[in-house]
């Protein structure tokens, strides 16, 4: 069974969604998996890519964009559309505004829930998509 773990930024309004998805990829690369960022945009992509390096003094996760190549053997892949999804990852980390499309590829899925109305009214409509389709469903505050 699918699992979809939704991260909400409530407690920590400073943080936003493309910081969290570091700490929750660097989270998932200490584990020993194989994580999959999928930012809303290109710019984003390219944010989050820059974003590795320096987001936690003295840390570093291996990243590459998927538009780079050779992203197989590196612990995060960053995309920004679902032609980009490598399903060999075990966790998929979406910042889509909608359900990404092949999100089924995944056994792990991670959605970080912003702090504006727009975003949380968006959040609500994909867990109420992901429980339709039958999924385990976990809610966390960071």
């Amino acid at each position: 069974m699918i699992r979809v773990d939704f991260y909400l930024l409530e407690k920590k309004p400073a943080l936003n969604r493309v910081q969290a998805a570091c700490q929750i990829a660097s989270k998932i690369h200490k584990l020993g998996h194989k994580s999959q960022i999928l930012a809303q945009n290109e710019a984003d992509a390219h944010k989050l890519n820059s974003l590795l390096w320096t987001f936690r003094p003295g840390s570093f996760v291996p990243h590459t964009l998927q538009s780079e190549g050779n992203g197989a053997d590196t612990a995060v892949l960053i995309g920004s559309s679902a032609d980009d999804l490598d399903g060999s990852r075990e966790v998929l980390i979406s910042l889509q505004q909608q359900l990404p499309e092949g999100h089924q590829q995944y056994p792990r899925i991670v959605e970080i829930v912003g702090n504006s109305a727009d975003e949380k009214q968006q959040a609500r409509v994909r867990y109420r998509q992901y429980k339709d389709k039958g999924y385990e469903l976990h809610t966390h505050e960071l």
